[in-house]
């Protein structure tokens, strides 16, 4: 017997044994650290002398139970900073199994989003990083706030990140991914840098609104239903050196006199690249378009300078120009498109003479090159 007991005790520090704690709602005046694994069974408020630190590897479950939902509302500052092979989860906690649950052998699940992250107003030194945020209403909310947010993952909540209301800070190296409506979603004069992130399989990946983030710049987007959408004036972030692979409506869409430059991108195999509609403004400049089936529609009013672009493989056109948009269109490589330029119906019929002139001077031009070749 006391054999086995020994060996008991001996195998204690092979299993992962961690502390729970557990928490209602409450307010945070000073400082608090949390490790291990906390539960969060109501609004947790950091007030503007109050600071929480989030150690290294902890497992943090909020409560998604209506009458009680957890939430983090930061007035003062929050570090939640983990490592890379000792991430920082925070995500809903899974609600026992009721009475007809167990009768059928279901185990517990996540039936509702918790709170999330809210910065209101918050204190400088804000950081989330190496960290996992999951299942919540909106994942990270800044309002009025500087945060840093890095190396995270940000997955399968309503939306992902929400940044408002003048907010800057930095969204970089994130994996955003599986969010219900937006990865990020920008507004009110909010400028953000969003750099080098990974945008997966959200409805859309971000979403600018009446905002301009300071750059959109090295991200990846794939498998969005919409890549990046920028509507109303003061949306004019500048959008380059990304790359949009597979989206399945569209890559970028501009509309409502929003004016970003899209510059040094990469569309690649995306159901449509880009569309620029309703009075917006854009320069679209030095892309690569390839295998795409429409790479670029201007409608409804827009006013775009259309120059320097590699228009490839476009499966039904490169370019449809419609409804009063008039273009500078000049000093791009079109090949192995369907049909290079289209207009449409509503279109005016002068600037569709001048585009087939430019372009059968275009095609003189390049003959005549040839011709002159040795």
């Amino acid at each position: 017997m006391k054999f086995i007991l020994s060996a008991l005790l001996l195998c204690l520090p092979l299993f992962n044994l961690r502390a729970l704690t557990v928490v209602g709602s409450r307010s945070l005046k000073k400082t608090v650290v949390w490790r291990d694994v906390v539960e969060v069974n109501g609004p947790v408020i950091i007030e503007a002398s109050g600071k929480l630190v989030i150690k290294p590897g902890a497992r943090v479950y909020f409560s998604t139970r209506p009458e009680s939902p957890g939430e983090l509302i930061v007035y003062g500052s929050l570090v939640a900073v983990g490592e890379p092979g000792n991430r920082i989860i925070l995500t809903a906690k899974a609600e026992r199994a009721g009475f007809w649950d167990k009768l059928w052998g279901h185990n517990p699940v996540v039936k509702q989003n918790w709170g999330g992250i809210s910065f209101v107003n918050a204190q400088a030194g804000n950081e989330i990083s190496f960290a996992t945020v999951s299942q919540a209403e909106v994942g990270v909310n800044i309002s009025n706030s500087l945060v840093k947010v890095s190396n995270c993952e940000v997955s399968y909540n309503r939306v992902g990140v929400k940044i408002q209301q003048r907010s800057g800070g930095q969204i970089s190296n994130c994996v955003i991914s599986g969010n219900q409506e937006d990865g990020i979603l920008s507004l009110q004069e909010a400028a953000p840098e969003i750099i080098n992130n990974t945008f997966n399989n959200n409805k859309t990946a971000l979403r600018c609104v009446q905002s301009t983030p300071k750059i959109i710049a090295k991200n990846i987007f794939s498998g969005n239903n919409i890549g990046i959408i920028c509507r109303y004036p003061g949306a004019a972030p500048l959008i380059s050196r990304n790359e949009f692979r597979g989206q399945k409506e569209t890559a970028v869409l501009v509309s409502m006199s929003a004016a970003p430059p899209i510059r040094k991108n990469i569309f690649k195999n995306n159901k449509l690249a880009v569309r620029i509609e309703k009075k917006a403004q854009s320069e679209i400049s030095g892309n690569i378009f390839s295998q795409n089936d429409t790479a670029v529609i201007l409608n409804q009013g827009a006013s775009v300078k259309v120059t320097k672009n590699e228009f490839q493989n476009s499966r039904v056109r490169a370019l449809f120009i419609n409804n009063s948009s008039y273009p500078a269109v000049n000093r791009n490589n079109f090949s192995g498109n369907k049909i290079d330029i289209e207009t449409g119906d509503h279109q005016s019929t002068d600037y569709e003479k001048f585009l087939r002139a430019n372009q059968d001077k275009r095609a003189e031009n390049m003959a005549s090159r040839r011709n002159r070749a040795p």
